[in-house]
């Protein structure tokens, strides 16, 4: 999937640039409007190789009808909370960093669309590369220094944002850097997940896991929106300097991101149990 995303945002990113290059007095949004035609075409035709997918759910699954009993039952293991707390902590601080950070690199910083585009690229690749090694240090060394360790390092990201400016643009390229340890997280939380909820019986607790995520997420991304309109013309003192808003909120993210990872410690443990996966 990562090599999927990274070549069709090469492409993508190609696609627009042969646009402008031969059609320079069309509107750009004609270009865009191709570029997100052909992305939809191809998110249709994911569907078709589903059909030849093998359909591994015993009769007895498929009758099996989960009960509210079981839907409630992630709310109610206690074992739980401190995972689903240290989610909310994540997918908050990093959902009130994206206005801030999408504004600062295209009206601050200036930076294309082709540019952002291999910067994802590098993202992709690295974190594609990367998830192997991070995988088997998992397994051996187990999820949460796994996690804490590339939380340490996701944190950094948002001060390479902080560090650039105008005429220094690229230090946002060591954000990017940091955010391929975000693999770490993304193998150590569903691991954690999985240990934590009953054997066959993971689905609700997945699905209060996402929905925990998704909602703290899109919150903080809307409440940090709502900031940089109101704040974003206003200056900060710190350290005898000066700050704009967008590099003050990095500096705040970079510190409670940084203090994330005391909360994982404090607050998740490693389940007892083998995973549930395949059980």
């Amino acid at each position: 999937m990562a090599f999927g995303q990274a070549a069709a945002m090469l492409g993508g990113a190609w696609l627009l640039a042969a646009w402008r290059r031969s059609r320079p007095d069309e509107p750009p949004w004609i270009g865009y409007s191709v570029a997100a035609a052909l992305g939809a075409a191809f998110v249709l035709a994911a569907v078709i190789p589903l059909v030849w997918m093998p359909d591994r759910t015993t009769r007895q699954a498929r009758g099996a009808a989960v009960t509210i009993g079981q839907w409630l039952a992630p709310w109610r293991d206690r074992r739980l909370w401190g995972l689903l707390c240290f989610q909310c902590w994540i997918s908050f601080f990093n959902g009130l960093a994206q206005a801030p950070q999408n504004y600062y690199q295209d009206k601050v910083l200036e930076l294309s669309l082709p540019v952002m585009l291999c910067l994802r690229v590098a993202l992709r690749s690295g974190q594609w590369a990367a998830g192997p090694g991070v995988g088997k240090a998992a397994d051996r060394a187990g999820n949460r220094p796994v996690m804490a360790a590339s939380l340490l390092v996701i944190a950094q990201g948002p001060l390479f944002y902080a560090l650039a400016t105008p005429q220094q643009p690229w230090w946002i390229a060591g954000g990017w850097a940091c955010w391929i340890a975000w693999v770490g997280l993304n193998i150590g939380l569903p691991n954690l997940l999985l240990g934590l909820s009953p054997r066959r019986a993971d689905t609700p607790y997945i699905a209060a896991w996402l929905a925990v995520a998704g909602l703290c997420h899109g919150l903080s991304t809307v409440w940090g929106g709502s900031l940089l309109d109101h704040y974003r013309q206003r200056t900060f003192v710190w350290l005898g300097g000066t700050l704009g808003y967008c590099q003050a909120a990095f500096l705040f993210v970079w510190v409670m991101e940084s203090l994330g990872v005391l909360v994982l410690l404090w607050l998740v443990r490693e389940p007892k149990k083998g995973l549930g996966i395949g059980d």
